[in-house]
């Protein structure tokens, strides 16, 4: 009977011993769950405050392809105009220029600065550049080297007294170059890549016609590239006539209208002293 007793009280006193130990591991358990859920709850903000949200970064991945695809797609032409300044001619392509947003490059002739300062200095004011055409509109591949210098340096004595400053760029009249040329300039020597041919036309009585217009205007627009310099002429009215279309049809085709110096530059092309340039392509 005693022994019944004492196994009985050595049974109770096993058993709690025994829950005891399995609420001490039951506690500790809920502990270590508890504190593994909250690291990963801190993790799991962190991350988030770390990241931002995917549809801000597809938005800014998204605003950055446009920037630069805007870069990469943006065309420019440089328009050019030789044998001015004239009026009233120059003076409506200034207006047309203004009207859209867009500049040029006036090649001019020395001996009519003078009569036509006033334009000139309204050119250079509206941001256009101003181009050294000799002083006699001379062929300078007939020219001895120093008439091609005294050429050139006329026309810069005769700018500099109007504007305060020289062309810094020289067209030859015709597109007359050869290697004592490009010896005797000391300027970059800008050609073209487009002509318009509207000397051909417009400088002739009786041609200025609606075909011959059109055929002026198609030349200019329909075969235009990134990095043309297109010729003209601003002693004609029909030139005047034709950058009516012209200029809006190629602001319209996407193209912006920049003078050499701005074409140059836009394209990394540095202009070296007697070198020949046709385009920035």
């Amino acid at each position: 009977m005693a022994d019944s007793t004492v196994s009985k009280a050595v049974a109770a006193l096993l058993c709690c011993v025994y829950m005891a130990a399995a609420g001490a591991a039951a506690a500790s358990t809920g502990t270590s769950r508890a504190q593994s859920e909250m690291q990963t709850q801190t993790i799991s903000e962190t991350r988030t405050q770390a990241s931002p949200a995917p549809s801000e970064t597809l938005r800014t991945e998204s605003q950055t392809d446009v920037e630069t695809a805007s870069a990469d797609v943006r065309k420019m032409v440089a328009l050019t105009f030789d044998d001015g300044p004239s009026m009233p001619h120059t003076d409506k392509i200034l207006d047309l220029l203004t009207a859209n947003g867009a500049k040029a490059t006036f090649f001019v002739v020395g001996q009519r600065v003078a009569d036509y300062a006033d334009v000139l200095r309204r050119a250079e004011a509206q941001g256009c550049q101003i181009g050294n055409h000799t002083f006699d509109h001379k062929t300078l591949t007939a020219l001895s080297a120093q008439n091609i210098r005294t050429q050139i340096e006329k026309t810069d004595d005769a700018v500099r007294d109007t504007l305060g400053v020289a062309p810094k760029i020289l067209r030859a009249p015709g597109g007359s170059v050869n290697s004592k040329v490009r010896a005797a300039a000391d300027k970059p020597i800008v050609l073209w890549s487009i002509d318009t041919e509207d000397w051909r036309f417009g400088g002739k009585a009786g041609r200025n016609t609606p075909a011959n217009r059109d055929q002026v205007i198609r030349a200019a627009t329909e075969n235009a590239q990134d990095g043309d310099i297109i010729l003209m002429h601003d002693l004609y009215a029909m030139t005047a006539q034709c950058c009516e279309t012209i200029i809006p049809r190629l602001r319209e085709a996407g193209f912006e209208l920049v003078t050499v110096d701005e074409l140059m530059r836009a394209k990394k092309i540095k202009m070296e002293k007697s070198a020949v340039y046709r385009s920035a392509r």
